[in-house]
């Protein structure tokens, strides 16, 4: 997956976005895990993530992974979705980001579903950044 050519897809607004919360870094983390898988990825990050060795984990982590190269969860008009809470927390931390605040609006409605949509803040384990990336989980 070529990165510079998915951002050249994105409008001037949301290149300026999606620098401000380090899409191309989420975006590079996101093509490696996709194209090696996560054993070979738990091999070479620094941190050993992601941890977990679940399927149904690595699963959502997949999908949250193909859902980062569509730049998804920029804005809350596009959020991440079918990650649920863990799910994003997970891919946050693989990419060495820890959650440090949710905010969640209840009861709205995203492509015809109806769920809640978080707002997470996560701060960067190494270099302090902090990015905003929004997550709509669907009622079951």
């Amino acid at each position: 997956m070529n990165i510079d050519l998915i951002f050249e897809r994105f409008s001037s607004e949301q290149k300026i976005l999606a620098a401000k919360m380090r899409w191309p870094y989420l975006a590079t983390k996101a093509s490696l895990f996709l194209s090696i898988g996560a054993k070979q990825y738990r091999e070479k990050d620094f941190f050993s993530e992601p941890h977990t060795t679940q399927e149904d984990t690595i699963n959502l982590l997949t999908v949250g992974c193909h859902q980062v190269m569509e730049g998804k969860g920029l804005t809350m008009e596009n959020p991440f979705h079918d990650l649920n809470v863990i799910g994003c927390s997970e891919l946050f931390k693989m990419f060495h980001f820890e959650k440090i605040s949710r905010q969640t609006t209840y009861n709205v409605a995203f492509d015809g579903n109806k769920g809640a949509l978080d707002e997470l803040t996560f701060k960067h384990m190494v270099d302090n950044s902090e990015i905003t990336y929004y997550n709509f989980c669907r009622y079951v």
